[in-house]
C-alpha cells in the first residue's frame, strides 16, 4: 500500500513538472492545498487552487504585463508589483500593508473585494503614472497610510469609507478648464454610505470629488495646483522687451488677478496682451474652474485646484478645505512668477454643518510686492445650512501693498419666501417686511408703503408676498432669465444661424451669378447643330429654350388646377390643328385629360375641412394634390395614342406647366423647318401670368418660361437681323450692351411680380391695384421697354374671354375690373414689335401655321390664311391677333358651357371667409423704402422671439399652471405659438419670400389663438398672464401689417432663382 502510493506521487510530481516546463514563466512554484504563502520570494504566478494567498516580503513580477487572480483572501505585506501594466485582483478580503507599484510604463491597479478591504502603511509608485482603484461591495478603511499616486479611486458600494490617520497624495496637475461639473478627477471617493476623514488625515490632490450619503471632514482636503504657470483661462501676460522691465502679474480666477508691474508702459502691454491670449476671469458665477496660473519663468506659480463634495443627506466640515493659489515670487527678472489664482470648490447637499474653513484664496504678491497677486476662487454652497453652522469661507485675493486683484464669489443657493441671507444663513424676515427666493434681502410691504391698502395685503403678515405685485419688474427678469427659457433662446438663436447659413449659400451664388443676368452664350450653344440637336430634343420631353425655333403652336389647358376652376381641354382641338391627328382620338384624350384634372368631392370636402382647422395643412395638401394631378396627367400624356402618332413623325407635342401647378400647356413643335421669330418679335406672342390671385397662390411672372427668355433676345436685337441660326450672337448689341439690358429686365420682372402679387380678389383694393400694374407696365413702355421698339400691353382672360387692358382710369374700365373679380380670371402680358410691318407680321402667322403641312399629308383652310387680309395698320392687327389667341385656346362648345356658368359667382359663405382672411394675410405694394421696413421688422421679430418664453411661463396659478400652459400651445391651432417666432427668426437673416409667407401664415394664426386666450385670461381674472397675452398680441398685429408691406421687397433668393431658371 505504501509503494502504491510513492508511485502515484512520484508520477504527480513527474507530470507537474512536465506541465510547468511547457509554460513560459520563469521561477514558478505550485501548490496542491488552498492555503499558498510566498516570503521573500519573487513570483510571477499564483496557481487557480490558491484560496488564500499570503504575498510577504516578495516581489510579483508580470511577464506578460498583466495579472488577474481570483481568491477568497489576500494578504499582501512589505512587496513590490514590478512591470505590471494591468493588474486585476478579485477577492472576498483584502488587505493591503506597505507595497510598492513599479513600471516603466502606464499601469492600471483595481483591487476588488466582496467583502471588506484593509490598508495600511505605504502604497508608493515608482517611475511612470499609476492608476489604483481600490473597490469594494463593503467596507473600506484606509488607516496609519502613506499612499502616493497619480490617480486613485476609493470606491464602496454598499459600506463606509474611512480614513484615519493617514496621508494621501495624487496630484496629477491637467489644469482643468471645463464648465461647471464636467471634471476629469485624479482623486475620487464613492459611497453609498458615509465617507470620514478623520482630523489628523490630509488628502492633497489637483481635483478631488467625494460622493456619499453622509460625510464628515475633520481633517484637510486640499488641491494646491492644478494649473501651472502661464496655463488657464485667466493666465496673466508674460513678455520681454528689450530696455523695458515689466513684472509677472497674477493669475485670474472668479475675480481678476493684479497687474505686475507698475509702470504705465507695461500695464498698456499687459491689457493688450490680455486680449490677445484671451485672457480674462470666469465671470459665469456657476463655473468650476481651476485657478489660473499667474505669468512667469518658474513654473511655480500656480493656481489653486478643484474639491467638490456632494451627498444626498448632509455633509459636516469641521477640518479645512483648501484650494489656495501659490504666492508670487521675486529672486530676479529670470526668476519671478506671479500669485495663482484661487480654486474652486463646491459643496452640494440637503443638510450643510460644521465650523470649519473653506478657502479658496489667490496667491500672495512677493515681499517686495513686485508681482501681481492671483484673484480669489469660487466657493458654491448648495444646501441648508444648519443653524448651529460656522462655516469660514475666504475668497479673497492675494495680499499685496498696492492692492489690484479682485476678490472671487461666495455662491449660495437661495433662502425660501420670507428669509434672507445674514452671515451664511436663512434668518426670518423682520414684522411687515417680505422676500423672495432671488431677491437675497428683505424690504416694506406695500401696505406699509401705501397706508390704507395695507388691508389689500394680508399675505404680508405671512412674510409671503405674490411677486408680481410687490416686484413686478424682478419677477418678470427672473422669468426670462429662467434656465428653460435660456434654453429655448439658445435654439431660437439656433434658428437664426440656420437662417444666416442660407442666406450665406444663396450670397456665395448671388456672387455667381450677378455679373451674368442672362447667359447668351450656354442658351445658343447648340443652336448650330442641325440634326443632332433635332433628335436630342425629339427625345427630350421637357420644354427648352432652344425648342422655340421649331414651335408652332400652344394649346393652353383653360382652368387654373382649383377645386372652382379646374384644368380642362377642350373636347375639339383647335382651330389650324384640326388636320394633326384623329379627331374621335383627340377626343377620347381631352376626356381622360378632363378626367385626370376633376377634382374629387372627397378632395374638396377634405380643403374646405383643414381651410378652417389648420390653415398650413391646408396649403400643404392643396399642393400635394395638385402636383400629383399633374403627375397623372404626365403619365397618360406619355402613353396615350395622341403621343405616340406624334412620335411617327416630326411633330411632336410637350407638355409644360408653372411652377405652382396653375398653367398647363400641351406645345406643338415641327422639328423640320426652324426660325428665329420668337428671339426677335418677328411675331407677337402673349405670356400667362401663373397664380389665382390670392394669398397662398397670387399672380406672377414663372421665370422659368421659356417665352420670357425670348425677351432678352428681343431687347437685345440688331436692327438687321439675320435669319441663319449660325449667326444669331451677330444679332445680337454687344456683350457689355446685352448685361446692362438683362439686368434691366430682371428688375422689370421683379417689380412686376411685386405689383403682381398684390392683386388679391378678394381685396376691396382689386380694382386699384390692377391699375397699378397697369401703371407700372405702360412707365416701363416709355422708359425702357420704348428704346427697343417694344411694347408690352396687359391682358385679362375672364371666362377664356381675352380683352386688352386700355383706358384704365375711365368708369367702364372701374365697372368691368369689380365685375370680373367674381369670374374665372387670368392675367398676361401680350408682347409686340411696336414698329413692324403688318404684312410681315401676316406672313410669318401665315408660315406658322403652313409649316404643318408635311409634305401635303394636311390641308390648310384657305379662309384661315385669309384672316388678316385687308390689315391696314398695327393697332388693328393686334387686336386681331388677340381674336386669334381666344380662338386657339378653346371651342364653341366650351364657350357656350362656360358662359351657362358666368351667373354661378361664388358662394357669400365662402366670400366672408376670404373677406377674414384677406385681414390678416395679403400682399401689399409698400410706399415706404426697403431698409426702413426691414429694420422694423428686424426689430418685431427680435421682440416677437423674447415673448415666447414669457408666453410659455406665464404667471398664473400653480395648479392651472401645465393645463393652460398646454392649452395655448396647443388650441386652437397647435404649436403656432412656436412656429411663428422661429420662422421669424429665420426670416430675419435670409430675407427669404417664401419664409416670410409661411411666417406670416402662422403668425395670423397666433393672433387668433392669442385673442382665444386673452379671453380665457379675463374669465379666470389673472392679470400677469393677460398683460402678456395681450402684449404679444399687439405685437403680433404690428407685425402682421408689417409683413403685409414687407413681402413684396423679399426678392433676394427670389432674385437668384429668377436668374439660374434663366440660364438652365
Amino acid at each position: 500500500m505504501q509503494k502504491a502510493q510513492l508511485v502515484e506521487f512520484f508520477l504527480l510530481t513527474l507530470l507537474q513538472i512536465i506541465h510547468s516546463q511547457q509554460k513560459d514563466w520563469n521561477q514558478i512554484t505550485e501548490f496542491q492545498v488552498n492555503n499558498c504563502s510566498y516570503f521573500n520570494q519573487v513570483i510571477s504566478y499564483i496557481p487557480e487552487s490558491c484560496q488564500i494567498v499570503y504575498i510577504t516580503s516578495s516581489n510579483f513580477v508580470c511577464i506578460k504585463n498583466h495579472l488577474i487572480m481570483n481568491v477568497k483572501q489576500l494578504y499582501f505585506t512589505q512587496s513590490n508589483i514590478t512591470n505590471c501594466e494591468i493588474i486585476k485582483i478579485d477577492s472576498e478580503y483584502i488587505e493591503i500593508h506597505n507595497i510598492n507599484l513599479i513600471n516603466n510604463n502606464t499601469s492600471q491597479y483595481q483591487f476588488q473585494s466582496q467583502g471588506n478591504i484593509l490598508v495600511q502603511g505605504n502604497i508608493e509608485q515608482k517611475f511612470n503614472h499609476t492608476e489604483l482603484i481600490i473597490e469594494s461591495q463593503n467596507d473600506i478603511t484606509i488607516k496609519d497610510a502613506q499612499i502616493n499616486i497619480d490617480q486613485l479611486a476609493i470606491v464602496s458600494h454598499n459600506g463606509i469609507i474611512e480614513i484615519t490617520n493617514s496621508n494621501v497624495i495624487s496630484l496629477n496637475p491637467k489644469c482643468n478648464m471645463n464648465n461647471d461639473l464636467e471634471l476629469t478627477s485624479n482623486f475620487k471617493i464613492v459611497s453609498q454610505e458615509n465617507v470620514t476623514i478623520d482630523s489628523k488625515s490630509i488628502i492633497t490632490a489637483s481635483t478631488i470629488i467625494i460622493y456619499s450619503n453622509h460625510t464628515i471632514v475633520d481633517g484637510i482636503i486640499q488641491s494646491p495646483f492644478d494649473c501651472y504657470t502661464n496655463q488657464g483661462v485667466g493666465k496673466a501676460p508674460i513678455f520681454t522687451i528689450e530696455g523695458l522691465i515689466c513684472l509677472s502679474g497674477g493669475g485670474s480666477s472668479a475675480g481678476l488677478g493684479g497687474r505686475g508691474s507698475q509702470d504705465k508702459q507695461c500695464q498698456a502691454l499687459e491689457k493688450t496682451s490680455k486680449q490677445f491670449i484671451k485672457s480674462h476671469p470666469y465671470n459665469h458665477p456657476n463655473y468650476l474652474r481651476s485657478g489660473s496660473g499667474g505669468a512667469g519663468t518658474i513654473s511655480i506659480g500656480s493656481g489653486g485646484g478643484m474639491i467638490l463634495l456632494q451627498s444626498l443627506n448632509t455633509i459636516s466640515i469641521n477640518g479645512e478645505l483648501l484650494c489656495n493659489g501659490v504666492d508670487g515670487q521675486f529672486i530676479n527678472l529670470q526668476n519671478q512668477f506671479g500669485g495663482g489664482g484661487g480654486g474652486a470648490i463646491q459643496i452640494l447637499a440637503k443638510y450643510i454643518d460644521g465650523n470649519g474653513v473653506i478657502q479658496a484664496k489667490g496667491g500672495n504678491s512677493d515681499v517686495s510686492n513686485q508681482v501681481g497677486e492671483g484673484g480669489g476662487g469660487i466657493v458654491l454652497v448648495q444646501g441648508e445650512l444648519s443653524k448651529m453652522a460656522k462655516l469660514k469661507i475666504d475668497v479673497r485675493s492675494g495680499i499685496r501693498k498696492d492692492q489690484q486683484a479682485q476678490n472671487g464669489t461666495i455662491q449660495f443657493l437661495p433662502c425660501e419666501d420670507g428669509y434672507h441671507l445674514n452671515k451664511f444663513q436663512c434668518v426670518e424676515c423682520p414684522s411687515n417686511s417680505i422676500s423672495f427666493a432671488k431677491r437675497g434681502h428683505c424690504f416694506k410691504c406695500p401696505g406699509v408703503l401705501f397706508g390704507q391698502y395695507y388691508v389689500d395685503w394680508p399675505s404680508c403678515n405671512e412674510k409671503v408676498c405674490n411677486q408680481f405685485y410687490c416686484d413686478p419688474i424682478t419677477f418678470i427678469s427672473n422669468v426670462m432669465f429662467s434656465l428653460l427659457n435660456l434654453i429655448l433662446y439658445l435654439i431660437l438663436l439656433l434658428f437664426i444661424s440656420i437662417g444666416y447659413i442660407i442666406r450665406r449659400m444663396y450670397r456665395m451664388q448671388e456672387i455667381k451669378y450677378e455679373k451674368l443676368p442672362f447667359d447668351f452664350e450656354s442658351a445658343t450653344r447648340y443652336m448650330t447643330i442641325d440634326h443632332l440637336l433635332t433628335d436630342e430634343l425629339m427625345k427630350n420631353n421637357n420644354f427648352q429654350l432652344i425648342d422655340l425655333m421649331y414651335h408652332v403652336h400652344r394649346i393652353t389647358l383653360l382652368g387654373n388646377n382649383s377645386p372652382e376652376n379646374p384644368w380642362k381641354l377642350p373636347s375639339h382641338p383647335e382651330s389650324g390643328i384640326e388636320y394633326l391627328m384623329d379627331l374621335e382620338e383627340y377626343k377620347r384624350f381631352a376626356n381622360k385629360i378632363n378626367k385626370f384634372a376633376e377634382w374629387k368631392k372627397q378632395e374638396k370636402i377634405l380643403l374646405i375641412i383643414v381651410s378652417i382647422l389648420y390653415y398650413p395643412l391646408y396649403w400643404m395638401i392643396l399642393t400635394y394634390i395638385k402636383k400629383k394631378k399633374y403627375l397623372r396627367i404626365i403619365e397618360y400624356f406619355h402613353q396615350s395614342n395622341i403621343m405616340k402618332l406624334m412620335d411617327d413623325q416630326f411633330i411632336k407635342i410637350k407638355i409644360s406647366k408653372s411652377a405652382d401647378y396653375t398653367l398647363l400647356y400641351f406645345d406643338i413643335f415641327n422639328y423640320k423647318i426652324s426660325d428665329l421669330k420668337y428671339f426677335f418679335l418677328a411675331c407677337p406672342y402673349y405670356i400667362l401670368v401663373s397664380g389665382e390671385g390670392n394669398f397662398l397662390k397670387p399672380f406672377y411672372l414663372c421665370e422659368s418660361n421659356p417665352f420670357l427668355s425670348c425677351l432678352y433676345f428681343s431687347i437685345n436685337r440688331n436692327k438687321e437681323i439675320h435669319e441663319d441660326r449660325n449667326k444669331i450672337l451677330d444679332n445680337l448689341v454687344t456683350h457689355k450692351k446685352r448685361m446692362e439690358n438683362s439686368q434691366k429686365l430682371n428688375n422689370f420682372i421683379i417689380k412686376f411680380n411685386r405689383y403682381a402679387r398684390a392683386i388679391d380678389v378678394d381685396s376691396n383694393d382689386f380694382a386699384q391695384n390692377v391699375q397699378q400694374l397697369i401703371i407700372f407696365c405702360n412707365h416701363q413702355n416709355v422708359k425702357f421697354f420704348s428704346d427697343f421698339l417694344i411694347t408690352i400691353n396687359i391682358i385679362i382672360i375672364i371666362d377664356d374671354e381675352f380683352t386688352i387692358l386700355e383706358n384704365y382710369e375711365s368708369q367702364e374700365f372701374i365697372k368691368f375690373i369689380e365685375e370680373a373679380k367674381n369670374k374665372h380670371l387670368r392675367f398676361g402680358l401680350f408682347i409686340y414689335d411696336s414698329e413692324a410691318n403688318p404684312e410681315e407680321i401676316e406672313d410669318v402667322l401665315d408660315n406658322q401655321r403652313i409649316s404643318l403641312e408635311q409634305s401635303n399629308q394636311f390641308q390648310v383652310l384657305e379662309e384661315d390664311k385669309e384672316s388678316f387680309d385687308n390689315v391696314s395698320n398695327l393697332e388693328d392687327l393686334k387686336h386681331q391677333y388677340i381674336e386669334r389667341i381666344q380662338d386657339s385656346v378653346q371651342s364653341s362648345q366650351e364657350i357656350q358651357s362656360e358662359k351657362q356658368n358666368k351667373s354661378k359667382n361664388r358662394k357669400s359663405t365662402m366670400e366672408i371667409f376670404n373677406k377674414i382672411r384677406y385681414l390678416f394675410l395679403s400682399h401689399q405694394v409698400p410706399t415706404v423704402g426697403q431698409n426702413t421696413k426691414i429694420y422694423v421688422q428686424l426689430l418685431l421679430s427680435i421682440l416677437d422671439a423674447i415673448f415666447l418664453p414669457l408666453l410659455i411661463q406665464q404667471g398664473i396659478d400653480a395648479s392651472d399652471f401645465y393645463f393652460e400652459q398646454i392649452l395655448l400651445l396647443s388650441f386652437p391651432y397647435p404649436l403656432s405659438i412656436v412656429i411663428s417666432p422661429i420662422l421669424g427668426c429665420v426670416w430675419m437673416t435670409t430675407q427669404s419670400y417664401g419664409i416670410a409667407k409661411v411666417h406670416s401664415i402662422f403668425n395670423s394664426l397666433s393672433i387668433f389663438n392669442l385673442i382665444v386666450h386673452i379671453i380665457i385670461m379675463i374669465q379666470k381674472m389673472i392679470p400677469l398672464a393677460f398683460v402678456i397675452l395681450f402684449i404679444n398680441l399687439i405685437l403680433k398685429i404690428l407685425l402682421m401689417i408689417n409683413i403685409k408691406r414687407i413681402l413684396s421687397l423679399n426678392i433676394k433668393l427670389n432674385k437668384l432663382n429668377q436668374i439660374k431658371h434663366i440660364i438652365q
